[in-house]
Order: C-alpha cells, then structure tokens, then sequence
C-alpha cells in the first residue's frame, strides 16, 4: 500500500487548502496545484488523518479542526477552504467553526442537509466491510467507481479503481466513512457564512444528487453554483491528470472564484471562456434561466422561490 504525506503543495501567493474524499487522497487534486498555482496561489491538499495512520471513528468537526491545525502550522491567517464529498463537508464545517480564518468556500459535490436514516444504514453496512486489513478489496473498488464516477467515466474510473485496490487502506475507507454516514443537518446555520461560496456539481452525481445540494443555494447569503454535465461526483477536472483537468470548466470557475475571494489584483479584464459544454451558472441575486429550466422541475427539495442579492460578482462567466 502506499505512503502518504501530511500534504503536497505548489505555487505562492494567497493559499487554497483543499481536502480530499472518502476513498481518494490528496492527488485527486493535482490538476488545481497545477492550474491554480500558475495562476498565482498557494495551494495546498492535504491527506486526510485516515491516510496517516490515524483509522480509528472521528468526526467533521475532527477533520475541520485538522485543516486549522494544518494552516497555523504554515503561517496562514487567511485563506480558502474547499474540498470534494466528505472534503465538502468537512469544509462546511471548518465555514462554521472558524469564520475569522476563512477568505472563501468551495464545495465540490457538498450538501449541508443529513443522510435520511435509511440510507445512514445502508452506507453504514457497505463500509464496515471495509474494517479489514490491507488494501481496499477489488470487488469494492469495482463496485464503487462507477457509483462515484458515473457510468461514463472511461479511463478515469479505472484509474481510481487500480489505486484504491493497490494503495489505498480497506480501514482508511472504513473510517472515514464513520464521519460522514451520520452527519448532521447544516442547513439552520448557513446563514452565518458570510464569505463567497463556489459550488460544484456534477449532475448525475449518484451519492449526492444535486436537489439534495439545491437548499444551500436558499441559505447561503453569497453563493455560485455550477453545474457540470455528465459528470458523478468525482468530477474528472478533480481526480485526472491535468491534461483533461485543465480543460474542465471547473477549474476556470475556482480561479475566478478564489481572485474574488482573496481580493487579488487583477493585471487584466475578467474574461470569457468558451466551453465544449453548456455550463448553467446560478449566482445569488441572477438565478440561470437555462439551469432553472432544467432542475426545477425534478428537483423534490426545489428551488427557492426568492433569491437575495449579492455583493460578490463572478469574474468569469460561460459564453455559449
């Protein structure tokens, strides 16, 4: 199995800490240390404790408190916090518990609401058969990769599915699992989070359906969600090589993201990128016509019915 280090990181300037999800570790996110860095930021993916060493029951709050342990030891004061699924929501977490500390949130296939009890259960019994020892078992590999990938993920899934079946630890899967399967609901508090947030997510992403990350975008004061098409929740421009990383729309949307979140000058006018997909964006205050049309009505949670206005304005937007 593979050995894992506390982080990795690229770049300087203002710095993004990103955390990874359940089943994946810190590499998923080298197409952003690639892109962002060249692009003027710190960025910096971090393992999770499970990886470490540490495979035993532990919270959101844990791993929220373990990005803030992470960024006093490097010197940060300020930064964005984002990460992927169980990243997400960790994120989330850290949004709440350490609101001074934090420049920005991005949330890659995030919600804030519960599991529904049954599907507490039923996660529940899926994992614990990963309470073994050595690597994650081949037939729980294949099983989840096309869950988390979709059925269309080629060569990315495989990909993943060869590194959790070698490198990644069976017990790591099982505990982390152990923070998530019973989460609480987040929903009531999301009002409190003053800073941008970026949102990401992919639109046949099975673990978290999009209408179950919809009611953030009522509670949230200052929100941009992006929807992906034909993407699961581990969104190939997170989890791939950067040669197809670089070209996902999601990683244009975080660079323009993180410049607003940080404040950082700008040496040119924000630009329009023309994509090979359409991209409907909801910002606050300007609900997508094109997004709208397409969720609302088999959205079960819905959209809210009355946006609030926003001081945050996106840098770059979709030219269709």
């Amino acid at each position: 199995m593979g050995e894992f280090p506390r982080y990795i990181e690229a770049g300087r300037g203002p710095a993004v800490i990103l955390n990874h999800g359940t089943l994946m570790d810190a590499t998923m996110f080298d197409p952003q240390l690639e892109y962002l860095s060249k692009h003027g930021y710190r960025v910096i993916a971090q393992n999770s404790r499970v990886l470490l060493g540490n495979m035993n029951e532990h919270t959101l709050i844990d791993l929220a408190d373990d990005t803030a342990k992470l960024a006093e030891e490097l010197g940060l004061k300020r930064y964005v916090v984002g990460g992927m699924s169980v990243g997400a929501f960790s994120s989330l977490e850290f949004a709440l518990k350490y609101p001074d500390r934090l420049a920005g949130l991005i949330l890659i296939d995030g919600k804030a609401v519960d599991y529904p009890v049954e599907e507490q259960v039923a996660f529940g019994a899926e994992f614990e058969k990963m309470k073994v020892d050595g690597p994650v078992t081949r037939g729980f590999a294949e099983w989840a990769g096309p869950y988390c990938f979709g059925p269309e993920s080629g060569d990315v899934a495989a990909h993943w599915v060869e590194r959790w079946a070698t490198k990644i630890p069976a017990r790591a899967v099982w505990a982390q699992s152990t923070a998530w399967v019973r989460k609480l609901d987040r929903t009531p508090e999301l009002r409190n989070i003053k800073v941008p947030v970026l949102m990401i997510h992919g639109a046949n992403d099975l673990p978290v359906p999009l209408s179950r990350a919809l009611p953030m975008v009522a509670e949230l004061p200052d929100v941009t969600l992006v929807k992906v098409p034909n993407a699961g929740q581990n969104l190939p421009g997170c989890c791939f090589p950067a040669r197809v990383g670089d070209r996902m729309p999601c990683l244009h949307h975080a660079n323009a993201f993180c410049r607003q979140a940080v404040c950082v000058p700008r040496d040119h006018e924000p630009r329009k990128i023309a994509l090979r997909r359409p991209v409907p964006l909801y910002r606050s205050g300007h609900r997508s016509r094109r997004l709208a049309r397409a969720d609302h009505e088999r959205a079960p949670l819905g959209w809210p019915g009355k946006m609030r206005p926003s001081g945050f304005k996106f840098s770059m937007s979709a030219e269709l």
